[in-house]
């Protein structure tokens, strides 16, 4: 079973589609497992900020860098692979998908505001990718796109061998 873990600061909007059709079905007889991590939780104020200006200026906001990192080292071991969606990381395609699909679990940070510091990137070796160039009103669109690609590909295999045949899906 592969596992898709997802760092938002709103894990209520997920499963979302992920929850519906084959995604759902799949989901529901444990072919995959979707598990949210809440970044908020790992703030250390009392009021649980999130955001901060940028460290070299500018404008806009980010995620802070410590609140972002506190989330991953309590939710990973170092050698799980972290995917940040950013329109200027390596763009994901077919081969990166099937990629993807072999390992165990994806996961997946899913920006707010103006984005993820990026010495948090760099320090927990994280890969940026694009799901390519054009605009979306909200980052947790790239995560729904690049879980379901991911499962698209693996429903070739796992979803048609072990449930189609059985008529569960």
């Amino acid at each position: 079973m592969m596992l898709a873990r997802i760092f938002t600061l709103y894990p209520e909007f997920f499963p979302g589609p992920l929850g519906k059709g084959l995604y759902g079905k799949a989901l529901a007889a444990n072919i995959w497992e979707l598990e949210t991590v809440n970044i908020r939780n790992y703030a250390t104020d009392k009021h649980k900020t999130v955001d901060d200006t940028t460290y070299g200026g500018g404008s806009g906001m980010l995620i802070k860098p410590d609140v972002l990192a506190n989330s991953l080292d309590k939710n990973l071991n170092s050698k799980e692979r972290i995917i940040y969606l950013s329109p200027k990381g390596k763009l994901f395609n077919q081969k990166l998908a099937k990629e993807l699909s072999k390992e165990r679990s994806i996961n997946l940070i899913c920006g707010h505001f103006e984005g993820v510091d990026q010495r948090v990137i760099e320090s927990r070796n994280i890969e940026e990718v694009s799901i390519g160039d054009f605009v979306l009103s909200r980052w947790r669109k790239c995560c729904i796109c690049n879980v379901r690609l991911n499962y698209k590909i693996i429903a070739r295999g796992t979803w048609k061998r072990n449930f189609c045949r059985r008529g569960k899906l």
